[in-house]
């Protein structure tokens, strides 16, 4: 199990029911530890940042709602995690797997190569970057741009691109990595970054996937892996079964497609029939015991198919063959 979980974010309203958008005014109310990541990066470069008192909370919070106003009205999905301000904390330093990548940032002396996948508001691209992985080589990955560019709003980072830990300064790939590839074709989303990233960090993406995109996703991310690439990752699984099952609907209301949750034993399956063969280690944590590894309440689970167990988190870690 985790040995030191983060308790969940604490909100103090429900999130909208499915279906709904959730308005500005329906975000909890920011509190001094939702600013952390955020005054990081914004003094990365100093040897401290200025206090939190009740003052910068008020205009912090009055600033993010507004920006989110922003982001409703550009018609991206909205996530119910949003009604906790997710996206103002990273999620990497949840994860059994932080201190060993930060421990190889370090070794690499600049030279590490990373892909974020599901990069969405960019808080663990920030992450990233602050732990010592230089911008040009890091490659942030989404379906849309919509949630990348409400995270430069809410990080205050849509300048020039000239301070050492820009974001602007990183690549970005917005297209589906879940859609299959066309037979006897060049893969048009995979190929400019074949084989290029030491490491591949993927979280909180498989549970909102098809199976069949499931196994896609993790196909193409083989294929941007060097040999003996690192893939981390963390997503919403069930707690039983050797193949999963069915959870609801794949979110954006255009898809009446279930999504997939996966048990231990069967991503460890999938793993390996995508590609990632080598070191798989597969951990299963309960919600009701470690809190959110995403870094925002749990909320009520929903019941599963008979056989799929409760819901549960998975955090995963597995290696390509060094061989190519």
């Amino acid at each position: 199990m985790l040995e030191s979980a983060p308790p969940p974010l604490v909100t103090d309203g429900a999130p909208p029911a499915t279906g709904e958008r959730l308005a500005p005014e329906q975000l909890r109310s920011l509190v001094a530890e939702d600013l952390t990541l955020l005054l990081r990066w914004r003094h990365a470069d100093a040897q401290s940042h200025p206090p939190v008192d009740s003052a910068l909370v008020e205009r912090e919070d009055a600033r993010v709602r507004s920006t989110y106003a922003d982001l409703l009205a550009s018609g991206a999905h909205v996530y119910r995690c949003m009604a906790s301000v997710s996206f103002l904390h990273a999620r990497l330093p949840r994860l059994p797997s932080y201190n060993e990548l930060r421990a190889q940032v370090a070794a690499s002396a600049g030279t590490i190569t990373v892909a974020d996948v599901g990069c969405a508001f960019g808080q663990d691209t920030r992450e990233l970057l602050l732990m010592g992985v230089l911008p040009h080589n890091c490659l942030a990955i989404d379906v849309t741009s919509a949630y990348w560019d409400f995270g430069r709003s809410v990080f205050g980072d849509a300048g020039d691109g000239t301070a050492a830990h820009s974001i602007s300064q990183c690549q970005t790939s917005f297209a589906d990595w879940a859609l299959p590839a066309a037979a006897d074709e060049e893969d048009d989303v995979v190929h400019p970054y074949r084989h290029s990233r030491d490491v591949v960090v993927c979280l909180f993406v498989l549970h909102v996937l098809s199976r069949e995109q499931t196994t896609h996703m993790l196909g193409r991310l083989a294929q941007l892996a060097k040999p003996g690439g690192l893939l981390i990752g963390a997503c919403v699984g069930c707690s039983a079964g050797l193949t999963g099952g069915p959870w609801g609907v794949i979110p954006g209301g255009q898809s009446t497609t279930p999504r997939w949750l996966h048990s231990p034993a069967s991503l460890d399956t999938e793993l390996q029939r995508c590609g990632w063969t080598q070191e798989i280690d597969v951990r299963q944590y309960d919600r009701d015991t470690v809190g959110s590894l995403s870094g925002h309440p749990t909320g009520a689970t929903s019941s599963l198919d008979p056989g799929m167990g409760k819901q549960s988190y998975l955090a995963f870690t597995a290696r390509t063959s060094s061989q190519g």
